[in-house]
């Protein structure tokens, strides 16, 4: 096999199976389900399908180097909890960003090789793989969290913006929202 096909990280997924980390930015493991996921052709590779794809389109490994690296992926559990908490009370606070600030986020999510995307028939966009949010979570995708205000991607793509403006149903949906959120993290914290 090629030698550029595989990382040096593997992921880890219980109870005991590890699945190396394959050299594309469309390829991707949802680790709480312990399932590949490749995003170009919707299915569930083996390394070997990788291997002879002529679509393969490697990473930027310096890129990935400094992902990794990232605060977010090292949060402690109660600073995820708190973080998330506080972007979805953005939205509570000041209604939800503009459509076209949504799309703009929504473009560069689509772009990125962090996004995976283990659930395409039911979600659009798919969740961030460095932000620390389960995909068990369907709060947490990214079809919900660009609209929030103070989201800010974990690579600097896009900064916090500003809301259109206090709305009952925006507040009532963030409320809602917070609360399946914080209850996720803690059963997946009781599952570590």
């Amino acid at each position: 096999m090629s030698d550029d096909l595989f990382l040096k990280d593997r992921y880890k997924c219980p109870p005991n199976i590890s699945y190396e980390k394959i050299n594309c930015e469309y390829w991707s493991v949802n680790e709480e389900e312990c399932k590949t996921f490749c995003s170009l052709k919707n299915v569930s590779p083996q390394s070997v399908n990788c291997f002879v794809c002529k679509e393969r389109k490697k990473l930027n490994v310096t890129e990935l180097t400094v992902e990794q690296k990232s605060v977010n992926e090292n949060k402690p559990f109660l600073k995820n909890a708190i973080s998330y908490t506080k972007t979805e009370g953005s939205q509570f606070l000041s209604g939800k960003v503009s459509p076209e600030i949504f799309e703009k986020r929504k473009a560069l999510c689509m772009e990125c090789p962090r996004r995976m995307n283990p659930t395409p028939n039911t979600e659009q966009i798919g969740w961030c793989a460095t932000c620390g949010c389960s995909a068990k979570n369907p709060r947490a995708a990214l079809s919900n969290k660009l609209w929030m205000p103070n989201l800010i991607c974990p690579l600097k793509k896009f900064a916090q913006e500003t809301g259109e403006g206090f709305n009952i149903n925006d507040a009532a949906n963030s409320v809602k929202g917070a609360i399946q959120s914080v209850t996720s993290l803690f059963k997946s914290e009781e599952n570590i």
